[in-house]
């Protein structure tokens, strides 16, 4: 009868009492132990649709365990028991019987060994095994035993080395190596003879009265029998065996004793709790309930503990997809041991759809969705329409280029879109460059950029030229050295700087407020005007000074308000090359000194001084006048203006170039 099952943290003795004892196969008194190496907890074994009988023999041979039956000895009628061992006093001592071999001269019976021979095989000189526990990656559960320790011995060559033994830790390891050195030993000296004793069964211990063994000195035990005779002839024993003092080990063959999988099986993902999210332990391991084991009994205690295989791995790195309570999983395992089971990949059903699929087919798309349906990224490969998109729920956050589509798939522009409800950065630590510059191609270099250094060189030719003149107008001509430098640092990036470039032009907009600011200089250079228009007031603030130069049309100012000219510390001057002309259409024209006023002209002046006035002509004075009235003194007091004083005091921030 084949069964499923699992079984954790547990040793071989307690695997056989589950089996046998606690099943009612056997009673508990029928079953003896004499285990001294075998008390290691097994972590998690998987019995496969397969017999008792068949799940505790490979574990026995794995781990170098015999069993076999004792016959009930006694006169009160004992049962026969099922002994399990690994040691030689698990043997059943003795049946004490001569050595007669059988000459044919002597027709009285007697209970003798006939017939005993001994042959010697050369066995391997050294066991290795080794493993890799993916907990312990950096052990390198390595374990090496010897089969003789003299360097001359001649019946000992060559090596096994075994990397499919499946030990956890280097004491595990160690153990295997010394199970397979003795299965080794126990090989090296074979015997074999006939017997015609009663009693003689596997287990049972022979030992020759009138003789002694040189490899056997206490006997040796049977390990098989075949059993010969009828109404003509007396029973005859034929049997293997070997010294009694030398623990017996079966053989094993891993490829051929142990249990595989013929191919994948199916499981399913399953959690702990109410959590819609995938439940893994620390390793990054799924409970899983594989499909042979969901109609076993308290299928929730049956779940195996399974990592999954990904694409790639490393130090915090590789590629993580959860998978969800309920998914369907293929279930594989190393060298296809039932034992080492992993999850091979996830199956979708009908709770479970693919999310391209059938009519709604969408056959150029290769898309990855997060579980929760929270986050996903898709590919577009339709020829002439390609696209990509990586896209969150939270915030509605998304980054789209190519060929872009609505939620209906219907066409809504190209290029790329970056948006988000809530709030974005850029950042980059060495400079940032943003061009609508075309560029030469997909090999184009990073930081290729040609359009916006060429009009860069411009605005600085343009500088110079006007600063130049500027110098030749006394006046206080651009800080064209700044401007390279600056011209400099942005080339190649080569500062961390931002730079960005528009051949159809740039424009920055806003319901509310722009602020330029700079720690230094605040450029703006054209190649043709410069036109502010402002609703209100426009406010220009220096903290030395205002230079405005204009080389060719002049400066014009119009204002229907009042316009105002104050120099609050130092002199004022008006300057013209031609007319000065100073009128007033619709009031007076006020001319006041504090102390002198002086108008004058072709070498004649009227001066002001001290309430007196003196007028002052190298040729004629002529008054032209209706009337001409002297009468006595009196004062013209107009009010002078009480200019501001103010105080700037820049931070250490801004020096100023005085």
């Amino acid at each position: 009868m084949h069964k499923s099952d699992v079984f954790k943290d547990i040793t071989f003795q307690e695997l056989v009492t589950q089996l046998l004892i606690d099943r009612k196969n056997f009673d508990a008194f029928d079953v003896e132990f004499h285990l001294e190496g075998a008390q290691e907890k097994m972590e998690q074994i998987v019995m496969y649709e397969e017999s008792v009988w068949a799940m505790i023999t490979r574990h026995a041979k794995r781990k170098g365990i015999v069993w076999f039956y004792k016959q009930g000895r006694g006169k009160e009628g004992q049962l026969d028991t099922l002994v399990f061992t690994d040691n030689p006093r698990g043997y059943v001592r003795s049946i004490d019987v001569p050595l007669m071999p059988e000459s044919g001269l002597n027709n009285n019976w007697h209970e003798a060994v006939l017939s005993v021979s001994e042959a010697r095989t050369l066995v391997p000189a050294t066991i290795e095994v080794w493993e890799r526990n993916y907990r312990t990656p950096e052990d390198a559960l390595r374990a090496t035993a010897n089969v003789s320790d003299e360097a001359d011995d001649r019946s000992v060559f060559g090596q096994i080395n075994r990397s499919a033994e499946f030990h956890l830790t280097q004491a595990q390891g160690e153990a295997l190596a010394l199970t397979r050195r003795d299965e080794q030993i126990a090989r090296q000296a074979k015997l074999s003879g006939t017997t015609n004793a009663k009693g003689v069964a596997p287990g049972v211990v022979v030992k020759l009265t009138n003789a002694k063994l040189t490899s056997a000195p206490y006997g040796f035990v049977i390990e098989s029998m075949t059993m010969t005779g009828s109404r003509t002839k007396p029973a005859l024993v034929r049997f293997k065996a070997l010294p009694a003092h030398l623990a017996y080990r079966p053989a094993f063959v891993y490829e051929r004793d142990w249990r595989f999988l013929k191919g994948p099986v199916v499981g399913v993902v399953t959690t702990f709790d109410s959590s819609p999210y995938g439940c893994m332990d620390e390793h990054g391991r799924y409970p899983v309930l594989p499909k042979f084991l969901q109609c076993t009994a308290n299928a929730d205690k049956q779940l195996l503990k399974l990592r999954l295989l990904r694409p790639s791995s490393s130090y915090q790195g590789g590629f993580h997809a959860p998978l969800l309570p309920t998914t369907e999983v293929l279930l594989w395992g190393a060298h296809a041991d039932i034992d080492r089971l992993h999850i091979a990949g996830a199956l979708h059903d009908y709770s479970h759809p693919d999310l391209v699929r059938g009519t709604d087919s969408l056959f150029s798309y290769a898309i990855w969705r997060s579980p929760l349906l929270g986050a996903e990224v898709v590919f577009n490969d339709l020829q002439g329409k390609e696209s990509a998109r990586i896209a969150t729920v939270y915030k509605q956050s998304a980054f789209n280029q190519g060929y872009l589509l609505d939620s209906k798939k219907l066409p809504r522009g190209e290029g790329f879109e970056a948006t988000t409800q809530a709030w974005g950065t850029i950042r980059a630590a060495k400079g940032l460059f943003l061009s609508a510059d075309t560029a030469a191609g997909a090999d184009t270099p990073h930081l290729d950029m040609p359009a916006a250094i060429r009009q860069l060189k411009s605005a600085l030719q343009r500088v110079t030229e006007l600063a130049t003149a500027t110098t030749q107008a006394k006046g206080d001509a651009a800080d064209k050295a700044t401007q390279a430098a600056l011209l400099d640092g942005l080339s190649q990036l080569c500062d961390a700087g931002l730079l960005a470039s528009a051949p159809g032009g740039m424009a920055f907009t806003t319901p509310k407020s722009v602020q330029h600011s700079a720690g230094e200089n605040v450029i703006v250079t054209a190649g043709r005007h410069m036109d502010v228009s402002i609703t209100e007031r426009l406010r220009m603030v220096a903290g030395e000074l205002i230079s405005v130069c204009a080389h060719k049309l002049g400066i014009r100012i119009f204002s229907k308000g009042k316009i105002e000219v104050q120099a609050q510390e130092a002199p004022l001057d008006l300057f013209a090359d031609q007319q000065l002309h100073v009128s007033s259409a619709n009031a007076n024209v006020l001319v006041n000194g504090k102390t002198k006023a002086v108008l004058a002209s072709g070498g004649a002046a009227i001066k002001i001084e001290n309430g007196s006035v003196e007028v002052i002509c190298p040729g004629d004075f002529k008054i032209k006048a209706g009337s001409f009235t002297f009468e006595g003194p009196e004062n013209a007091d107009l009010p002078l203006p009480m200019l501001p004083a103010s105080e700037f005091n820049p931070t250490n921030s801004y020096p100023l170039t005085r």
